[in-house]
């Protein structure tokens, strides 16, 4: 065990894991934090009116430079910053629904297509994902599956802004999401029961059911919805009283009807009205409710506990992470991309510490054989004794050697320059649609092994290989193409540098 763990830590070191922190996005704040070693970092921005409102960006210009702002707070400007997004609640949609046990292989294409079958939009338009939230072994058995929905358009247009203010989605995902793995983190919940979740923030109310610790019902109210529900005047303390004891009685009906049995507990995340909430609930259900409090971080404020929800699935290995990301891409697919980019860029900064401490050590030899080539010179003018004359010799046959290895360390250092401005150039090339597999190199022919979205991107990678100056007989014969059931495309392709960069 203690070598496994050694060796971790040496894969560690040599292939760092960047830090990934919660981004929440809302219409009146954009809130960052992240956690290290049990210790937060966090920080956020105020927005001016008008930027986004009912959850979409309504002025693109200033949304990316407030992002660009948060960044500066964050770290340097060019540095990329590793993020799990929460968007706003508007506009998100979300269901639950079973499906038969089934093999390992086969849960997928069944997720999928219970999506295509409930998706409140038009499915061609939107971003879906699902994760596995509970399995039932009795009777024919089935797995149940939290279902998310959203349009394309509205993610698209937020994604363009994070990359254009250096951050790095991993994930993208909801308040509910990252609220409710806070709670069922740390309060203590019964698998077979059912607890309320009542998160009143600035944007308005949001209901959600916690089951076997995870989120089965996620139900959004902004504060304008309640205000027309309330038939357009200001929401008075009866008017919101009214209103949640109407939309608790409806998720108490639901839970009876879909599980049997009355909701064990509520639990309340407000910093504002805790107290007049609590007795609301108590007074109309027999409910008990709790506030929501986190005993490790007791003085963050709630409004940061959908970002610490993200930040604490950030902390997870990334090839365990199996949550659902409303992006065009998985959360593994991106998750490779940037380590590829991370490696690349962590090595080149690798070589040349390790170049300038073989300077500093060489300078220092040489010192060192400087003041032993005048010491031996002086003792051989003073005994002239053939014994000191072979050691002079040989001294002057390690300083050789020694001046080879450096010319040789110089020689590798220009290489690595080389290889890394070609390893850049070639994923500049790759485009979003592709994934590298391998890179072989022998002299100057190249071999790459990859997978495409389909076939045509594959073919058009190509193309940009040929189109390149320093790139010569470039070949992707059509056996080299094998196309997958999903459309995707595996490929090898081989080309020729023209000369090293």
């Amino acid at each position: 065990m203690n070598l496994l763990a050694s060796v971790k830590k040496i894969i560690k070191l040599l292939n760092p894991t960047p830090a990934i922190g919660g981004l929440t996005i809302s219409e009146f704040s954009i809130r960052f934090l992240l956690l290290k070693e049990d210790k937060i970092f966090k920080t956020s921005l105020r927005l001016p009116p008008g930027i986004i409102e009912k959850g979409r960006i309504k002025n693109k210009k200033n949304f990316t430079l407030a992002l660009k702002k948060l960044h500066s707070q964050i770290g340097k400007a060019k540095k990329p910053v590793d993020v799990i997004v929460n968007l706003p609640s508007f506009n998100i949609y979300s269901q639950s629904f079973s499906i038969p046990l089934l093999a390992e292989d086969k849960i997928e294409e069944a997720a999928e297509l219970n999506l295509k079958m409930i998706s409140p939009i038009d499915f061609k338009n939107a971003y879906s994902s699902w994760q596995k939230i509970g399995e039932n072994f009795s009777g024919s058995g089935k797995i149940d599956i939290l279902g998310v929905f959203v349009e394309k358009q509205l993610v698209d247009e937020y994604i363009v802004s994070l990359e254009e203010a250096n951050f790095v989605i991993s994930a993208i995902e909801f308040s509910g999401l990252g609220v409710s793995r806070l709670v069922a983190e740390n309060e203590k919940m019964l698998a077979d029961s059912s607890y309320l979740l009542i998160d009143i923030s600035e944007e308005g109310v949001n209901l959600m059911i916690i089951r076997g610790l995870k989120l089965y019902f996620n139900h959004f109210h902004s504060w304008s919805y309640i205000k027309e529900e309330s038939g357009g005047k200001e929401i008075g303390h009866k008017d919101f009283d009214d209103f949640i004891v109407k939309e608790v009685q409806k998720l108490i009906n639901f839970n009876s009807s879909r599980w049997g049995g009355m909701i064990a507990q509520a639990f309340l995340i407000s910093s504002e009205i805790s107290d007049e909430i609590t007795k609301v609930i108590e007074t109309n259900f027999p409910i008990k409710i709790k506030k929501f409090e986190i005993e490790k971080y007791k003085t963050l404020e709630p409004f940061w506990f959908s970002a610490l929800g993200s930040a604490v699935r950030g902390l997870m290995p990334r090839q365990e992470d199996v949550f659902l990301s409303l992006t065009s891409a998985t959360v593994r697919s991106k998750y490779l991309q940037n380590r590829i980019l991370n490696f690349i860029i962590f090595w080149k900064k690798l070589s040349i510490t390790i170049l300038v401490f073989i300077l500093l050590i060489s300078g220092a030899v040489d010192l060192f054989l400087a003041n032993q080539e005048k010491k031996t010179n002086k003792e051989f003018l003073l005994n002239k004794a053939s014994k000191e004359v072979i050691e002079v010799q040989e001294l002057q046959k390690k300083a050789k050697e020694f001046n080879v290895l450096v010319e040789k360390a110089f020689e590798a250092k220009n290489q690595s320059s080389k290889w890394s401005s070609f390893f850049e150039l070639v994923n500049g090339l790759k485009g979003e649609d592709l994934v590298f597999k391998r890179i072989a190199a022998q002299g100057q022919n190249i071999i790459i092994n990859g997978s495409g979205k389909t076939e045509q991107s594959v073919l058009d990678f190509k193309l940009r290989l040929v189109n390149e100056e320093n790139f010569q007989a470039v070949s992707l014969p059509l056996s080299e193409i094998k196309l997958n059931p999903d459309g995707s495309a595996d490929f090898s392709i081989e080309f020729q540098l023209k000369s090293l960069f």
